[in-house]
């Protein structure tokens, strides 16, 4: 990643936390209360998908509440499930065709999110039924990526294909399968009646880690990794295509860029409204 591109990301992050901090603290009341979920496509973008393809959609899905605090910002908690895969065969990029390596992952995420309205939304008001907005938040996700070996799937993070697990040796340690993310995208919603909003909505992931898919810096010696185990045959995999690039001490992947996925679904919202009494 360019410095130009670093610079540009920290300030969406700094952007983001500032929203965050606008909604929570803006004194408007609470008027109505929403429940809903929503279904799609999970997508993977890191040191496999380096060029920003398509080729492995998987499915996506989650449920969420809605705190409404007026007819231009909501807050949000919700669940969501996906997965995400990728291999280095569904590049044209010569040196990841040799790499070879590939995975698949669970993505759970907790999030809390807040929407912001382009304009006023008021379902059941015939003029104020619609509007484009923009979703801001933050969430811990869970991953755990696999490799496809010896007819089975098999945890990476377990094995340390980088040298995570023997430290010492590589200065390296084991990541964490729990990692913070920002949520950051648009959505658009529109009021169907009896209740029920229909919507579609494009979420981005910035995710904390560069190990979404278990590929972060440089090979390892093949000594340190144990000739012949899983681990050193799952760290460099180019050896199944009768060639060797692994040797220790060249690029794996990219370090200085973190992965990220986007979830881009179909929404189905239904409005509870307060009552009162006079």
């Amino acid at each position: 990643m360019t410095y130009d591109c670093m610079k540009a990301m920290n300030t969406l992050r700094f952007f983001a936390l500032g929203l965050l901090f606008f909604a929570l603290f803006s004194q408007v009341s609470a008027q109505k209360h929403e429940y809903g979920g929503w279904l799609g496509i999970s997508q993977y973008y890191g040191d496999l998908n380096t060029s920003i393809t398509y080729k492995d959609v998987r499915p996506g899905g989650g449920l969420y509440y809605k705190y409404v605090l007026g007819e231009y910002i909501q807050l949000r908690a919700g669940a969501n499930f996906g997965m995400i895969a990728f291999s280095d065969a569904n590049t044209s990029l010569v040196y990841q065709t040799a790499r070879n390596l590939s995975f698949r992952s669970i993505l759970l995420e907790g999030t809390g999110i807040v929407e912001f309205n382009f304009q006023r939304f008021e379902p059941g008001h015939k003029r104020y039924k619609s509007t484009p907005y923009l979703a801001l938040g933050l969430s811990l996700v869970y991953f755990n990526p696999q490799a496809y070996f010896n007819d089975q799937w098999v945890n990476l993070r377990d094995l340390g294909t980088e040298g995570q697990q023997i430290g010492d040796l590589t200065g390296r340690s084991p990541y964490k399968s729990i990692q913070p993310a920002i949520p950051v995208g648009l959505g658009y919603k529109y009021y169907i009646g009896n209740n029920y909003t229909l919507g579609f909505e494009f979420l981005y992931r910035f995710v904390f880690t560069d190990y979404l898919d278990d590929v972060s810096t440089q090979f390892v010696n093949d000594n340190i990794l144990g000739n012949g185990t899983a681990t050193e045959l799952l760290a460099d995999r180019s050896g199944e295509l009768g060639i060797e690039i692994g040797e220790a001490g060249r690029q794996r992947g990219n370090s200085v860029d973190n992965d990220a996925f986007l979830f881009f679904g179909v929404t189905l919202t239904r409005t509870i409204f307060r009552v009162y009494c006079p």
